[in-house]
């Protein structure tokens, strides 16, 4: 109503901005990165109730007579800044965030079904001048594909591509219902799947690319046009669900797929693949923090043991095979410092602004099992 729009959002619908940021929610805007790269201001209440405004030093966007009006102690802070973006909630309770809009723009959606052979080297380089794609050998502002493991073979049309181009708003919103065919999260495929990947594992890989087509629906040329929130609408909860999502340098693309497929190859198991690109994030823990892309791969299915030990081995792989990878805190993960170490002097940086915020009474207040475990306590 107001002509605005987020700059990207997550790869659905349904997310609390508080959460998106914190957990560094992503979406696939290569040139722009992931939901926090928006933010210019965080409102924090810490320990004993007081109120800070956290920003750039380099980027100021409000003043300190605005933060005397807010009733919050003015922080300009680059360092601080970009620990407090992604941390979890601890740094404090977000009270508000300030984020920059862009001008009102539309998406036009276009999905392609091809073999896996002709979407591969795609996959590692973003390259994308084989595909046929509406804009050519340009890269959209949204690139993803979505891969069954069990269909890469030549003529099995195991490759989902799903683009999304920004476009100019008309005089008038879209006419059209979300529905469930716009996101690898719906909860029928999350469902269906659960089915068979406790009951029938052999039926899997047939059943897999039965509802990845029923799912990814190729559109017309013209492609589809829609605002975010028509793009990625599902915003009802996958009852059961469960993900992990791993983020990998562009030049271990390859090598984080393969350590996938050897532990999918050994048991048929319910586990499509989506790879989207992000721009490297500027906050310390992001987990979009290789340059100049990430590569995140998002492998949802049904909550069950077999697929808690599925992922299980998959982290395994990647940490035997050596590739450079971190976690999406939002999913499944690890709870295991192994993969923070990935991070280097960034960790620390984030430790030692946390540190200088808060007093050691804050910091345990504001803790939790995740940072506990993954050793970003103190």
């Amino acid at each position: 109503a107001r002509g605005l729009s987020l700059s990207t959002s997550g790869a659905s619908n349904g997310q609390t901005i508080a959460g998106a940021i914190s957990t560094g929610t992503h979406g696939a805007a290569n040139a722009f990165g992931a939901v926090q790269e928006a933010v210019l201001g965080l409102h924090i209440v810490a320990e004993g109730g007081k109120h800070y405004f956290i920003q750039r030093e380099t980027r100021p966007a409000v003043s300190a007579e605005f933060c005397a009006f807010l009733g919050a102690e003015l922080k300009n802070d680059d360092d601080l800044f970009h620990a407090a973006l992604v941390s979890f909630g601890s740094f404090g309770i977000i009270h508000a965030v300030l984020f920059e809009a862009a001008p009102l723009y539309w998406l036009e959606r276009h999905v392609k079904r091809l073999d896996y052979g002709a979407v591969r080297d795609a996959l590692a380089t973003l390259d994308v001048s084989s595909l046929q794609l509406p804009g050519g050998g340009a890269l959209p502002f949204h690139f993803e594909i979505v891969l069954n493991p069990y269909a890469l073979g030549a003529g099995q049309g195991g490759a989902f591509v799903r683009v999304l181009y920004k476009r100019p708003p008309g005089p008038s919103l879209p006419v059209q219902e979300p529905g469930h065919g716009q996101s690898i999260r719906s909860e029928d495929l999350i469902s269906v799947i659960g089915f068979f990947s406790d009951i029938a594992p052999g039926l899997i890989p047939m059943v897999l690319q039965d509802e990845l087509e029923e799912s990814f629906t190729e559109t017309p040329p013209q492609g589809v046009l829609g605002t975010h929130s028509q793009q990625f609408g599902d915003t009802t909860p996958t009852n059961g669900g469960t993900s992990t999502e791993i983020a990998v340098p562009m030049e271990h693309v390859g090598n984080a797929l393969a350590a996938i497929l050897r532990v999918t190859a050994g048991e048929n198991m319910a586990m499509p693949l989506a790879f989207r690109y992000v721009k490297q994030s500027d906050a310390f823990l992001a987990f979009t923090c290789f340059a100049p892309h990430t590569c995140t791969i998002e492998i949802p299915t049904i909550d069950s043991v077999r697929t808690r030990e599925g992922y299980e081995r998959i982290w395994a792989e990647l940490r035997t095979h050596k590739i450079p990878h971190t976690f999406h805190y939002g999913q499944a993960l690890p709870l295991n410092p192994y993969w923070l170490e990935v991070f280097g002097a960034r960790r620390h940086s984030w430790l030692e602004a946390r540190s200088r915020f808060l007093r050691p009474s804050g910091r345990r207040m504001f803790s939790n099992a995740m940072i506990d475990a993954l050793g970003l306590s103190t």
